[in-house]
């Protein structure tokens, strides 16, 4: 701009558009006449463009064309000074240095109006082009700090103006006076960098205040939990918390969203609240249906949250990720152990949530790998916090051997027979509909000595409901079924794990509870359908299983089994030592714990010691 030697003076990004071709013979029209001398600037309505070709005006309050006092357009109006024509006669000699090396559009605009009058045009004069990535897709809290930047910076340039640099950053103001302790430096490293760069003292003293404060409070976690059955999954992380005095833990306990066939919602409740109303710690009760509300998990002011499942679409909006992560680092192990192919896998890695991830504790060393070379490390989740530190789900193992189970109800002279089947059809790997007689046939077959218990997919009822494979008359009568013969169960615990240890066989389709069950030590019977896409993993495992193409094979390996023949027991105690190994010291969970603690600890460090 120094080289500039024209009367008037205005720029256009390269990748924005001007919105009218008359804009400059307007603008300096106006600018020529003898009546707005003193006028400064002239300039149009500045309209956003989106790369889905959506169009919004950007502007703090409605527009008002014509002439506007300086201060006036400070406090009440805002253009983008692309949209702007300006008198080639701005003091940037007044403006302090650090402010000079950067072209910014606010430090522009605030230079020239200082030195006369606004006057706006009625029209849009330029298509400011929005970009995937962008400014606009930043965090809310991000984009509100950079905004708080320059709002220092006006403070300091035009004290005088105080009253209208206050009234044209409201959100500012609100957001760091209602959520300052999000305001860290790990969260938001650009607006920290720019608050540096630019001494913005004000944000400067934020980041510090916020850093002194954090140490001074206990790290809050939530739980979002809606599926007990699933809790296992994040339990050693629960019981290391709670045994560390620097950790404050709420379970936020809510109904599942279920979304039916023709587009009614309904929330569902898999009985959180009763599972966790004893809980030592604060329990919170999500949802308050006598009013149909949802308690406000932003006014606990997480630090961390933890998401049992990856899946969105189970939940309310304002407890998906995309609207959590703006003000909480979020945090997810997944509910199961991978051992299916990419196909199935990716189903279960679901963009909208990955992206979200501040943390992801994965399940195996092969597993880290797999989600970094398939990309899950985008948005927000990087790379290396993509960690393994041995699976939670395997700090149990020791404490449930050799218990007993409620789920079993005839004793232990039976031989217990457990069925797991995929939940839905469309993956070409469901033997329910194959096998669902069949088995129970079996079970008439020894009354006296076998027990089968069925253990469906919490999905998997409502899924054949909405695909119309099996209508809520034909589902009651086949549980009816289970409840005629004396040794036939449908298993209906919350937590499983006890239920695993102490059966004696699985018949199972493709489930993440492979692995799981496979530090049972107990045989498994794999049921092939019409296709297996195992990962690597799943290969390991699969050495270990007896692979069944029909139900005469699953009948002679029960059969075998049964009678005390279990040949691949050597091999299946060895795959389990090789690949799934237990740690005999720190549970996984406490490896989490105290990662996190560290992780919440350092990046303050780091500012104090800067800013002190």
């Amino acid at each position: 701009m120094a080289e500039a030697k024209g009367k008037y003076i205005t720029f256009l990004d390269g990748d924005d558009l001007y919105a009218d071709t008359e804009f400059y013979e307007k603008a300096i029209g106006i600018l020529e006449q003898e009546a707005y001398q003193d006028c400064f600037i002239c300039g149009g309505r500045t309209v956003m463009l989106f790369p889905n070709g959506k169009m919004q005006y950007l502007q703090m309050s409605p527009w008002k064309p014509g002439r506007l006092a300086a201060k006036e357009y400070w406090a009440h109006q805002y253009t983008h000074a692309e949209a702007c024509i300006l008198r080639n006669q701005i003091d940037f000699a007044s403006l302090p240095e650090v402010y000079l090396d950067t072209f910014d559009d606010n430090c522009i605009v605030l230079a020239a109006i200082r030195q006369g009058d606004f006057y706006g045009l009625p029209d849009a004069a330029v298509l400011y082009r929005q970009h995937p990535g962008g400014y606009a897709t930043r965090p809310v809290g991000e984009q509100v700090l950079l905004q708080a930047i320059g709002m220092d910076f006006e403070l300091e340039v035009v004290p005088e103006w105080k009253e209208a640099v206050l009234q044209r950053h409201p959100k500012e103001r609100g957001y760091l006076e209602a959520f300052g302790d999000e305001v860290t430096a790990e969260r938001y490293p650009l607006a920290y960098e720019r608050a540096k760069h630019f001494k913005a003292k004000n944000i400067l003293k934020l980041f510090h205040d916020v850093a002194l404060r954090r140490h001074q409070r206990k790290i809050r976690v939530v739980f979002l939990c809606y599926r007990p059955s699933i809790w296992i999954g994040v339990k050693s992380i629960y019981e290391a918390m709670m045994q560390d005095p620097a950790f404050e833990v709420i379970i936020f306990a809510i109904p599942i969203k279920m979304i039916y066939q023709d587009g009614h919602i309904q929330y569902v409740d898999e009985g959180a609240e009763t599972f966790f109303q004893n809980f030592d710690c604060q329990v919170v009760n999500g949802y308050v249906k006598e009013k149909n509300a949802w308690i406000d998990l932003h006014s606990f002011h997480p630090d961390y949250v933890f998401y049992l499942q990856s899946y969105n679409i189970l939940l309310p909006s304002c407890y998906s990720s995309h609207l959590v992560s703006q003000y909480a680092e979020i945090c997810h192990v997944p509910y199961g152990m991978s051992v299916m192919g990419e196909a199935l896998d990716d189903s279960s890695y679901n963009e909208d949530f990955f992206h979200d991830l501040t943390y992801l504790f994965a399940e195996a060393p092969a597993r880290r790998k797999w989600m970094v070379e398939h990309g899950l490390c985008r948005g927000r989740l990087k790379a290396e916090n993509i960690l393994f530190f041995n699976y939670t789900r395997f700090d149990h193992v020791a404490q449930y051997r050799g218990k007993e189970s409620r789920s079993w109800h005839c004793g232990r002279e039976a031989f217990r027979v457990l069925w797991l089947t995929r939940w839905n059809m469309r993956e070409g790997n469901c033997n329910f509909f194959r096998y669902k007689d069949k088995i129970l046939a079996y079970a008439d077959m020894h009354i006296e000595d076998v027990e089968l218990l069925f253990r469906p997919h919490p999905q998997m009822w409502k899924e054949f409901i909405t695909s119309g494979e099996m209508p809520e008359a034909e589902q009651q009568a086949y549980r009816a079924e289970y409840e005629k013969r004396p040794n036939t169960f449908i298993d209906t615990q919350k937590d499983y794990t006890q239920m695993i240890y102490a059966s004696d066989v699985v018949v199972a389709d493709a489930t993440s509870m492979l692995a799981e069950y496979f530090l049972t030590g107990k045989p498994i019977i794999y049921c092939h359908y019409q296709r297996d896409d195992f990962l690597e993993l799943g290969t390991q495992l699969a050495r270990g299983y007896y692979i069944a193409n029909n139900w005469e094979e699953v009948e002679a390996y029960l059969e075998m089994l049964r009678h005390g023949f279990d040949p691949l027991r050597s091999r299946r105690k060895k795959i389990q030592q090789e690949v799934l190994p237990v740690s005999d010291g720190m549970s996984a969970g406490e490896h989490i714990r105290d990662f996190l603690k560290e992780r919440f600890l350092e990046a303050d460090r780091v500012v104090e010691k800067e800013l002190s």
